[in-house]
């Protein structure tokens, strides 16, 4: 075991002759590493179906569901994640069949969620009033 490591140690040494280029190449791939990473979406075969195509685009292509997870992990249930991304994916539609009022909080809920921060508050408030119009 000792021979191993004394092979790994002079290979090291001559990739990294001095300690300050062996801090310098540490210090580099530490910052490679919380580099974000990048986002590639493709999309294909939806052919012609613009329901399909619009339901990937309104979720975020799970963007929103991770960011309800980071957001709320352990406090919320599974059952209330779901409710939440159905409001963030389709606010008009959820709101309908909910049939409530919105707190401010839940409408900035929605705005803090939303990777593109949209303001849902007005989108929400027509949607309450046409439900209080039909209802």
């Amino acid at each position: 075991m000792e021979k191993l490591n004394l092979k790994f140690l002079q290979s090291l040494a001559t990739q990294y002759p001095s300690v300050a280029k062996a801090c310098t190449e540490i210090i580099n791939l530490q910052a490679i590493l919380n580099l974000p990473k990048e986002t590639e979406h493709f999309v294909s075969d939806v052919h012609g179906e613009y329901e399909q195509f619009l339901h990937i685009l309104k979720t975020g292509s799970g963007a929103i569901r991770n960011k309800i997870e980071d957001v709320f992990g352990n406090t919320l249930c599974a059952r209330d994640k779901k409710s939440l991304a159905a409001l963030i994916y389709y606010p008009e539609q959820k709101v309908e069949r909910m049939r409530l009022e919105l707190s401010e909080e839940d409408i900035a809920l929605c705005t803090y969620v939303c990777p593109g921060k949209n303001d849902y508050g007005p989108l929400l408030r027509r949607s309450l009033t046409k439900i209080e119009v039909e209802g």
